[in-house]
């Protein structure tokens, strides 16, 4: 779990109390610290992480793995190299190692790889920030779980893609307002399933004071 010490960041005179905003990251440090793990280090050490984290995750029908068989399955990298790559996956609870002798991905460890997947699956001609803003919406919206936060994510995302419309518009840039088009029409599912979303909340006569008035 992370100790921040932020007061070499802080203005003279201010505590972390007197900021509301860091509170529920100070509250979340021991996910935070996690995903901190995840990513720290060379480009390459982040990369292997997430190669070994996403393949043992992808595995559906057999999550759970022997050593040997890690051995076997990454037979491409160096083996000590491997071994440092589970040990810090272990010891950071993105990868957990039962009393069977087996590993497994932890809890945190398979949130983290459903959220890079979400991330990746969307194509290169797509918004991938909208797209994923959008599906996550979506799922908490059916779950009836949404957060002012999430709503005011994609908001923000929307009225900036807005803005670069108009942009290119009022540019008189050919080249701009075609590409701006194509941005369009890469996005169209995502901005017609989002409106949509804002559409139901608007409507719900018992939706939270505070989710409606962000919508």
């Amino acid at each position: 779990m992370i100790d921040p010490d932020l007061s070499d960041f802080l203005a003279a005179g201010v505590t972390t109390d007197d900021v509301p905003e860091l509170a529920p990251l100070l509250a979340a440090r021991g996910i935070v610290g996690t995903f901190i793990s995840l990513f720290r280090g060379s480009d390459a050490e982040v990369l292997l992480r997430l190669l070994v984290l996403r393949e043992i995750g992808q595995e559906a029908d057999a999550p759970r793995w022997s050593p040997d068989t890690l051995r076997r399955r990454f037979s491409y990298l160096d083996p000590v190299k491997l071994e440092t790559v589970l040990k810090r996956l272990r010891e950071h609870d993105l990868l957990a190692f039962a009393d069977d002798g087996l590993y497994h991905l932890s809890d945190m460890g398979r949130n983290a790889v459903a959220a890079l997947s979400m991330l990746l699956r969307f194509s290169a001609e797509e918004d991938a920030e909208l797209g994923f803003l959008t599906a996550q919406l979506a799922g908490l919206s059916a779950t009836g779980s949404i957060t002012p936060d999430a709503l005011s994510h994609l908001l923000s995302k929307l009225n900036d893609l807005t803005w670069h419309f108009e942009e290119a518009i009022a540019s008189g840039s050919e080249f701009r307002i075609v590409t701006a088009r194509s941005r369009l029409k890469a996005n169209g599912r995502w901005l017609d399933r989002g409106t949509g979303i804002l559409r139901e909340l608007l409507t719900d006569p018992e939706v939270d004071f505070e989710i409606a008035r962000v919508a």
